[in-house]
């Protein structure tokens, strides 16, 4: 027989709560991911942006695109259209937070995105709260700065509503995945990115000149230049030993006046504007 001298005490291990104070580096991450979903855009753009000015475009983050924020009013950049981008910026938080409950810049700061027990992330939350990235984002992340600094557990919005904490990932070893499954989606994400760039590649290459052509229209170059043309189409192309030509039929807004054409365009090896203008030709009544 065992005899106790007094009550037992069960000792219990009570997992510590996630560190959720991890501002500076939460800002420093979202700065690097900041510049990796710009690179995305950018490949993205050469494949299928078209030159345009960019003060047609409204305020993303915040910012405005007018002369009065420091950027000429009418600056021209080759891009896709604004809820390209919008949808680029959502879809690169999502799927990395959604499989990873993590992204590559928060990676790199240690951080990682948990529920409110410190546990993995469900695709659920992660769509919720990156659908509201852009509400945070208000006024240059004004708002997400403001939910964060009266939340004790600093949350933006998209965090209260989806039920998230951006932690220290070391505090939250529950949320970790196997190394087995992050492999495995780790391949895929590989995969989907070359898949994307091979997509990019062949946008650039069979659209490429065409894009060309809507860019000097935007921005009255070219055939354009000084003409002002309301309205074009093109006929069939002609792809020969590296150069392709384009008959065009233009419509002047200044006169109503109908214009033909041609413009002949060469493969290059440059990676940014592979195709270059070889010759073009105008037939404009006077």
């Amino acid at each position: 027989m065992i005899e106790s001298n007094g009550p037992t005490t069960l000792a219990m291990n009570v997992p510590t709560p996630p560190n959720v104070h991890v501002s500076i580096r939460r800002l420093f991450a979202f700065v690097l991911d900041c510049i990796f979903f710009t690179i995305l855009q950018a490949i993205i753009s050469i494949g299928f942006g078209v030159n345009r000015y960019i003060n047609n475009f409204p305020a993303l983050f915040g910012i405005s695109t007018s002369n009065n924020q420091g950027l000429p009013a009418h600056a021209a950049t080759t891009v896709v259209d604004w809820p390209w981008l919008v949808l680029i910026t959502f879809l690169y938080f999502f799927l990395q937070e959604g499989a990873f409950g993590t992204t590559l810049g928060k990676a790199i700061f240690g951080l990682r995105v948990v529920d409110l027990n410190g546990g993995r992330l469900t695709w659920r939350a992660a769509l919720i709260r990156n659908m509201l990235l852009f509400v945070d984002a208000v006024f240059t992340s004004l708002v997400a700065a403001i939910s964060m600094a009266t939340s004790p557990n600093r949350q933006r919005v998209g965090d209260r509503f989806a039920h998230t904490l951006v932690v220290s990932a070391e505090t939250a070893p529950y949320a970790a995945y196997p190394r087995k499954t992050l492999y495995r989606r780790l391949q895929l994400f590989v995969v989907g990115l070359m898949l994307l760039l091979a997509v990019c590649y062949a946008g650039s290459y069979y659209l490429g000149p065409a894009r060309i052509l809507e860019g000097w229209k935007n921005t009255g170059q070219g055939l354009f230049y000084q003409k002002n043309g309301a309205s074009y189409s093109l006929g069939n192309p002609t792809w020969k030993n590296g150069t392709v030509t384009y008959p065009i039929t233009y419509t002047m807004l200044s006169n109503g006046k109908h214009c033909t054409g041609s413009v002949t365009f060469q493969h290059t090896t440059d990676v940014v504007s592979p195709w270059q203008v070889y010759e073009y030709q105008d037939n404009c009544p006077s």
